[in-house]
């Protein structure tokens, strides 16, 4: 008995860029003034953090207090257009070369 096999198409899977890391930036004092009060309120850790620790924080950790403050609706209308600003600037950072 002979049987019949369906022959099918494979799909081409696009290679992903491999991540590095995360990028958050920043332009204006406001922008990090909002940032580290969302950090310090939002944040998990009983630290308190300042404006020479902003570096060494991940930056994931710093968008989900954002996005935390954001979803409260305790900032003002241009707060918050603020904040969705430094939520748009975050980034992956990769490594194209693969």
């Amino acid at each position: 008995m002979k049987s019949n096999v369906v022959p099918f198409t494979r799909l081409k899977v696009e290679q992903k860029d491999k991540v590095l890391g995360y990028r958050v930036s920043f332009y204006t004092e406001k922008e990090i003034e909002l940032t580290l009060l969302c950090v310090n309120h939002y944040g998990t850790s009983i630290q308190k953090y300042d404006r020479s620790m902003l570096k060494s924080l991940d930056p994931r950790f710093i968008v989900r207090c954002l996005e935390l403050a954001l979803s409260n609706r305790l900032f003002s209308a241009e707060n918050a257009s603020i904040i969705k600003n430094i939520l748009r600037n975050f980034e992956e950072v990769v490594d194209a070369a693969i």
